[in-house]
């Protein structure tokens, strides 16, 4: 008994198998179609975890690698065929978003829109036209675009999918083709599936990253080829979209152009909104109107750190011998030279047992090594200067070395080595510098220093800062221990800044410096020389923030005439000078001569002989006058 009724029409039961078998095969179907979703699911959420391990690291690095310009690619270090590259443009997230999805017929990279929706959260559809120069074509980019708000910033995340001809209507086409340029036998349409992701970034700029794929439309090329093969038409008038033809050539060179094409439209994007300079001031204006008041107190190692330069400073200004032919400038040079003791055991050792075996281990040679010393010259190099700027701004420029300036000055200098920082030490003030330089015909020489700064309080009421820099092994945590070094010599530096307000628009920059190269070859010429090399800094600050004198001049007699209103009490040698000159002028009372005088207000007498009646040595004057001034502005004028 299969369950049917008797009285049941065949008619009936056959209809009754056919919506049954229909039905198992729907549900065979939707089985299928769910597995494949499921799989394209979990194929959609591996790759967007992969995405976001490839976002996390170019950022990381694009924080790392500081104030340089330029593009960041690690496609290299990827066996996929993903592309990921990334770079920091010089203005907010909005204007590089306007700027992606504006229209334009000129440039090297032309963009229209085909289809636009009204709200940016849906489909836009795009057509760019990348021209280069050279040999390797130009290339067209038809894609959706989908536009996204990046949750909790003001960043976005453009999504691109490549689309084909024959998805659009017919209406669409016809305008793709109104408006496709005249077609060029080197010209290649590319597939850019991907996402470009515009975050905000430090002092108003954008983190602006691509991970994706870029490759060859082959699909369009082989339609291409058959349509060419077919018969002869002419490419601007076919509203077929098979108006492209590519130059014949390897993969390899194909895909590497197809990269190269896209990491191109983003150097143009960076130059477009390139402006180092204003970037470089809106740090330092960070610097002195947000870190100054809200920088954290001097942790143990920090202060001990300065003391310990601000001693050896205080020990060394009794030493300073001014440089040569200096006296005249503006620019006050000083250079001192110190003999250090150094080890020098191994050629020495190796002279007195000559040759040995390959292998062999001198334990007397280990043992007695510190019993053979030698001396070489440690020079330091010390200058003064007053700068047309204010202390705090000279804090920030001498202080906020990640600059885009600082970084090209050393390109400029040592070309592509070392440059690395690491900020927010331990949530402290201090901050590390790790940098390379090229001393031909030397090896390359690694410095890892350490910065930190103070702010004082003078008894006048201004401030002054002080800036220490000291050898990174000095600081008691870690460093740079995970920097490849190569084949660099680690050098060692040590110096002070100190940064003594004046005005509140000018100060005096005062610094000590000696850097050790680690080599016992170099003759004390050459040591003065690098020495030396250090009054560039001093030329460039005063070149860099020069004003009018005669605005400078009246801004420092303004003040110094407040501070002799307020009065300031005088210390030990101070009050010993004015003793002394009283003692000198006060007891020449009589043998002084009149003299002629230039102006007629002014009375003017010059003493030749003592109270003794002899010829003096040296002859005494005197001018007095009235001045339509107050007191405390003539002294200041003086």
């Amino acid at each position: 008994d299969d369950g049917r009724k008797a009285d049941e029409p065949e008619e009936s039961r056959k209809k009754k198998r056919m919506t049954s078998f229909s039905s198992i095969t729907r549900m065979k179907l939707k089985r299928e179609e769910f597995d494949r979703l499921s799989s394209l699911a979990a194929s959609n959420t591996r790759n967007e975890l992969d995405n976001q391990q490839a976002l996390k690291a170019l950022t990381h690095q694009l924080i790392q690698r500081g104030s340089v310009e330029g593009i960041l690619n690690l496609s290299a270090k990827l066996d996929s065929k993903k592309t990921e590259l990334g770079t920091v443009i010089h203005e907010t997230p909005e204007k590089v978003l306007d700027f992606l999805l504006s229209e334009t017929k000129e440039g090297i990279l032309r963009r229209s829109i085909i289809h636009k929706s009204e709200r940016r959260d849906k489909f836009t559809l795009i057509k760019w036209n990348h021209f280069q120069k050279g040999a390797q074509g130009d290339f067209e980019y038809l894609m959706k675009a989908n536009i996204r708000t990046l949750e909790g910033t003001p960043g976005f995340i453009i999504g691109l999918m490549p689309l084909k001809i024959s998805d659009l209507t017919k209406k669409v086409q016809e305008r793709l083709h109104k408006d496709r340029p005249f077609a060029n036998k080197r010209s290649k349409r590319l597939r850019l599936d991907g996402e470009f992701r515009v975050s905000p970034f430090e002092h108003g700029q954008s983190a602006l990253t691509f991970i994706g794929t870029v490759e060859v439309d082959e699909e369009f090329q082989r339609t291409a080829t058959i349509v060419k093969a077919e018969r002869k038409f002419d490419p601007i008038s076919s509203v077929r979209g098979t108006s492209t033809y590519f130059l014949k050539g390897s993969e390899t060179s194909t895909s590497a152009s197809a990269e190269t094409s896209i990491i191109n439209i983003i150097e143009m994007i960076e130059s477009k909104f390139s402006q180092p300079d204003v970037i470089d001031e809106r740090k330092k204006e960070h610097f002195v109107n947000v870190t100054i008041p809200t920088v954290p107190q001097l942790t143990k190692d920090e202060d001990n750190m300065l003391g310990r330069v601000q001693k050896l400073e205080k020990s060394l200004s009794t030493k300073l011998k001014r440089v040569k032919g200096s006296l005249k400038g503006d620019i006050d040079r000083f250079l001192i030279r110190e003999d250090v003791v150094v080890s020098s055991g191994d050629k020495k050792r190796k002279k007195k047992h000559g040759k040995r075996k390959k292998n062999h281990i001198d334990e007397d040679k280990i043992a007695l090594i510190d019993d053979f010393k030698s001396t070489h010259k440690t020079v330091w190099a010390s200058f003064g200067v007053t700068v047309d700027k204010s202390a705090k701004d000279i804090l920030a420029e001498l202080y906020e070395r990640d600059t885009y300036e600082q970084t090209t000055l050393h390109s400029r200098k040592y070309g592509n080595t070392i440059r690395k920082f690491r900020h927010n030490i331990d949530r402290s003030r201090s901050f590390f510098q790790c940098i390379g330089v090229d001393i031909k015909p030397l090896d390359k020489r690694l410095f890892e220093i350490w910065y930190t700064w103070k702010e004082f309080k003078m008894k006048n009421g201004l401030s002054s800062y002080m800036i220490g820099l000291a050898p990174l092994n000095d600081y008691q945590g870690i460093g740079f221990g995970d920097l490849e070094k190569g084949d660099f010599v680690l050098g060692e530096t040590t110096g002070v800044y100190n940064i003594t307000e004046i005005s509140p628009n000018t100060c005096r920059v005062t610094k000590f410096q000696v850097i050790n190269i680690k080599s016992t070859k170099l003759p004390t010429v050459a040591l003065d020389f690098f020495a030396k090399n250090q009054y560039k800094e001093a030329t460039r600050l005063q070149e860099k923030f020069r004003r009018n004198s005669k605005e400078v001049d009246a801004e420092v007699r303004e003040v110094l005439v407040e501070r002799m209103k307020e009065g300031c009490k005088l210390d030990k040698k101070q009050e010993k000078i004015f003793e002394e000159l009283k003692t000198l002028f006060g007891s020449e009372i009589e043998g002084w001569e009149h003299l002629e005088s230039p102006k007629e207000r002014v009375k003017m007498e010059i003493k030749r002989k003592g109270q003794n009646g002899k010829k003096i040595r040296i002859a005494l004057g005197r001018a007095e006058g009235m001045a339509d001034c107050t007191a405390e502005e003539a002294a200041a004028w003086y």
